[in-house]
């Protein structure tokens, strides 16, 4: 029986989207046992440079619009565990993704992303990241977007920057919804990934490695986390241009407890968090200099 397409639904009384995705109810969850899919021999190994993406078979919208990266062959290393060289790699392949959806002519949005362990929804544990292409602009990525004058060209308060590199800087969110919530955001009003240099492309490597490094390494357990990049819109939506950056959520509020947004929050939009960012920041920058 062929699956049935997924339905969006457009709420008629705010701005919210919601995609039906029951195919994704019979993906698979690995078991600490079961063979891995992304390393050598499974069943979406590519035998690459290191680095692959390949269509989602249990995609969230069309299977053209949603792909799988895999990082590295290794099961067991993270980003941050990776060398710059690396990363470097991952990074020229979501810009070439990236550059792909955008050639499409009719994608708007382009969302990359990583859920980094089960605790965010991770259900294979090697890692891995995802591409979602949209032919409409997301209304979180959206809602940054102002005609009045760029938010993310403006520095951050100097007491919430845990790392200054040249072309890249980054901060600790001050009205954070995670207790440990980041916003790598390029220095340059550079619009998204593509137009990344070569200089720029290295630097946000370092940038990178130290954020998810500063995340991972706060407890004695590397803490999982959330990170999603904001670039773009694209073709004839840049009418306003965005500015590329980075966010990446760290989901413990001490060591191996969560800190779950609950009915309060949800139903407000008012967040409660657990740990003031200026402390966060502190916390962040120590681990940085480790």
């Amino acid at each position: 029986m062929q699956p049935q397409p997924n339905k969006i639904y457009f709420n008629d009384y705010d701005s919210r989207v919601s995609i039906v995705v029951s195919n994704r109810q019979n993906r698979p969850i690995t078991k600490p046992d079961d063979p891995c899919p992304f390393c050598p021999g499974g069943l979406e190994f590519v035998d690459s440079n290191g680095c692959y993406f390949f269509k989602n078979r249990f995609p969230a919208m069309g299977n053209e619009s949603c792909e799988v990266v895999v990082f590295s062959p290794d099961h067991n290393r993270n980003i941050f565990e990776l060398p710059a060289e690396h990363v470097e790699k991952i990074i020229r392949l979501w810009i070439e993704r990236t550059q792909y959806f955008i050639d499409t002519k009719t994608m708007k949005y382009v969302l990359i992303f990583e859920n980094n362990g089960a605790e965010v929804g991770a259900t294979i544990s090697h890692p891995h990241g995802q591409i979602y292409a949209f032919n409409f602009v997301p209304q979180v990525p959206k809602n940054e977007l102002s005609n009045a004058g760029c938010r993310f060209c403006n520095k951050a308060d100097p007491r919430l920057i845990i790392s200054d590199t040249q072309m890249f800087e980054t901060s600790v969110v001050q009205a954070a919804s995670y207790p440990f919530e980041l916003i790598i955001r390029a220095k340059e009003h550079l619009s998204s990934l593509v137009d990344l240099s070569n200089i720029q492309i290295k630097d946000l490597v370092i940038s990178l490695l130290l954020s998810l490094k500063a995340i991972a390494f706060q407890f004695t357990t590397p803490m999982p986390y959330m990170m999603w990049i904001h670039q773009g819109p694209f073709n004839n939506e840049q009418e306003v241009s965005g500015h590329l950056h980075i966010h990446i959520c760290g989901i413990y509020r001490s060591e191996k407890t969560m800190r779950f947004i609950a009915a309060g929050e949800l139903g407000s939009g008012v967040m409660f968090n657990p740990i003031d960012p200026y402390d966060a920041a502190d916390m962040l920058r120590t681990n940085i200099s480790k």
